[in-house]
């Protein structure tokens, strides 16, 4: 019997360059089994359901997740989990999680062994359950290590990383390590900490999740933990096709650690890693962090970077620069008409069309973009 498989999106996670990363290893694995798939976006309570057998789930908020498992336990379909925990517990159902607490306990374990306890925790999205696993990740080691932090030292944001870097800023003093949730925010952080003569590694340290472009090419460059996106996308479908071939098994869980990359922002120090046990708990709110136009932009960034176009890195490495826009085409050996398609391209993802905005976006976030080629990037992990 055909079965069918629906991939349903929910439409804000696809602002964010871990969501191509996912999507590529659907796709991967489906290709490599000869499988299809219907791929929706959608945040409609009730999605389109005829002849579905299985939804694979790949979103960012908790209450998506939850109208999802509602949806689908409604209409006797299956589902099986991506990116993030289910809200709630559902039959006939697979999760293939990132174990974000694991890998948040030993990133504050490797800030403690490197001599800096007094840590923040910072840009919590309370919406969201892959930062509500870094939450108890973050409380856990706390605990384990006797740390002087406990949950006061954990900043949300509402929406808005500007108004979160201030509340961070007017507490700064209280602390020698910064935890960012996400390298997006870590990259928007580090010119504002500059601003406020904070210097990076010397005075605080700063590590964040993700191992994205960005973070290998700011200054300094990040430390950071990765979340294998593609990996997870893989094992999605794994999930999928087994559940759909094996009516009789009721629930599956798989969890994904990650790896860890010291860097300058931590002076380099080696990691220590340990096992550790897990937690949960999970807020209903639905804000998604990439609606803030500030964050928007950087992720927009890395996705551009992301798509290795030798173009687009030539022309984003030119904004680097200070050399005159009017030679920019000249200085590319490339058509006006290439250039206005790649600028279009680019700006259809920043959200800006301002060439001035471009080079101040690219000059405040990656300072070691200059010398980078597309030949150059650092490579997909």
């Amino acid at each position: 019997m055909k079965m069918r498989l629906s991939v349903w999106i929910e439409p804000s996670y696809m602002k964010t360059p871990w969501y191509h990363e996912l999507i590529s290893g659907i796709k991967a694995e489906l290709g490599k089994r000869g499988l299809k798939a219907a791929f929706l976006v959608t945040d409609d309570i009730n999605p389109p359901a005829a002849g579905i057998d299985l939804a694979l789930l790949a979103g960012e908020t908790t209450g998506w997740f939850s109208r999802m498992h509602q949806f689908a336990s409604a209409n006797k379909i299956r589902v099986c989990s991506a990116s993030s925990d289910p809200a709630i517990a559902a039959s006939n159902s697979a999760c293939v999680t990132l174990d974000r607490q694991r890998d948040m306990f030993q990133m504050v374990q490797y800030l403690a062994h490197a001599g800096r306890e007094r840590i923040v925790l910072w840009g919590i999205n309370a919406a969201s359950p892959a930062d509500q696993k870094r939450v108890a990740g973050f409380l856990q080691a706390a605990q384990a290590f006797h740390l002087p932090i406990s949950s006061q030292d954990i900043l949300y944001t509402t929406g808005r990383i500007a108004d979160c870097s201030q509340r961070l800023i007017s507490n700064l003093h209280k602390y020698n390590a910064i935890i960012a949730s996400n390298d997006l925010y870590a990259v928007y952080l580090l010119p504002v900490l500059k601003k406020y003569g904070a210097r990076i590694p010397e005075d605080f340290y700063l590590a964040a999740f993700g191992n994205s472009i960005l973070s290998q090419l700011c200054e300094p460059t990040l430390t950071t933990a990765s979340l294998n996106h593609y990996e997870l996308g893989r094992q999605a479908v794994i999930c999928s096709h087994y559940l759909l071939s094996n009516p009789q098994v009721s629930q599956m869980f798989i969890s994904i650690h990650g790896d860890f990359y010291a860097r300058a922002s931590t002076e380099n120090a080696p990691f220590d890693s340990s096992e550790v046990a897990f937690l949960s708990s999970e807020p209903m709110d639905e804000i998604s962090s990439y609606n803030d136009p500030d964050l928007k932009m950087i992720a927009g960034l890395e996705v551009c970077l992301g798509w290795r176009d030798a173009v687009i890195t030539d022309i984003l490495r030119y904004c680097a620069s200070d050399k005159p826009f009017s030679l920019l085409a000249e200085s590319l050996y490339i058509s006006d008409s290439t250039l206005d398609y790649r600028l279009r391209k680019i700006y259809a993802q920043l959200g800006f069309s301002s060439r001035t905005a471009l080079r101040t976006l690219v000059q405040t976030t990656t300072p070691l973009l200059k010398s980078l080629t597309a030949d150059t990037l650092p490579p997909p992990v």
